[in-house]
């Protein structure tokens, strides 16, 4: 009798024990099910730099606040859509990776790990979004060049009427609309630089203060210039009635990317990333 109790229980541990292993596999397929994973309400929103032959992207952020990397299913790459999937994390190479996130490392770096639906050749980096993100905003198309002659001048707030020392429109969108850097003359020691985007409904403008210094003002090695050639927008948004412009900057040992949201007259700062890629 003691055999029969002995055997009776085992088999209801065992049994217990595969429907444990059955429920845990059930919760984790539907985790990672294409309808679960359109259904994440939260917006989601991750930087990312492509490979040398521009079909995978690997996220810039390694940390453990990413915590469901599948639900970005879209990377929006230079102003255009494109299908991602997440493949996985691929570990580091500890003997081939320089620490550097660019293409030449991309294969050797740590990071999530995702595939392109199709090359895009059109820039080195990727904004990674959720469908809840995508189903709020539109892209906006803009040119590089002035192909439509539009009038370049602006009408800026009295605070900003001081000695221009350089400017450089870096985007022409429909409607007579544009996107300006402007660069100020250092007063005492204050430098000063703007990011401007005019449209015949509204002036945004983007401030970069900083504290002059001949070597390096607003990044490192910059010799007191704000370095404009190596800004540029990648990608800009419509949120309703709220402009989004995503942009990449250059210094000397590395990159950043930036999302910036309308707000209140200027641009908040909602991600930022950085990469290091300084020359071996």
């Amino acid at each position: 009798m003691n055999k029969l109790n002995y055997l009776f229980g085992g088999l209801m541990v065992l049994l217990i024990s595969c429907q444990q292993q059955t429920k845990n596999k059930s919760v984790e397929n539907e985790l990672t099910k294409p309808d679960t994973l359109a259904n994440s309400r939260e917006e989601l929103l991750e930087f990312g730099f492509l490979n040398e032959a521009k079909n995978a992207v690997i996220l810039l952020d390694t940390d453990d606040s990413i915590q469901h990397p599948a639900y970005l299913t879209e990377a929006i790459i230079a102003n255009q859509l494109v299908k991602a999937k997440y493949a996985h994390f691929q570990k580091q190479n500890e003997v081939l990776d320089n620490g550097r996130q660019t293409e030449a490392n991309f294969d050797y770096v740590a990071g999530h790990y995702f595939s392109l639906e199709k090359n895009s050749s059109q820039s080195d980096f990727a904004l990674l979004v959720n469908p809840s993100f995508l189903s709020k905003r539109s892209i906006i198309p803009f040119d590089l060049e002035n192909k439509n002659t539009q009038k370049e001048e602006l009408n800026l707030p009295a605070k900003y009427q001081r000695k221009v020392k350089n400017q450089k429109t870096i985007a022409f969108l429909p409607n007579n609309t544009l996107i300006k850097l402007i660069e100020f003359e250092v007063e005492q020691d204050s430098a000063l630089a703007i990011l401007v985007y005019s449209s015949p409904d509204k002036i945004l403008i983007k401030e970069f203060p900083a504290l002059y210094d001949e070597i390096s003002t607003w990044s490192v090695d910059d010799g007191g210039e704000f370095g404009m050639d190596y800004f540029q927008i990648e990608s800009i948004l419509a949120n309703g009635d709220r402009i989004e412009l995503v942009i990449s900057e250059f210094g000397a040992e590395g990159y950043n990317l930036t999302f910036l949201r309308e707000s209140g007259g200027t641009f908040d700062e909602i991600k930022r990333a950085y990469g290091y890629s300084a020359p071996n």
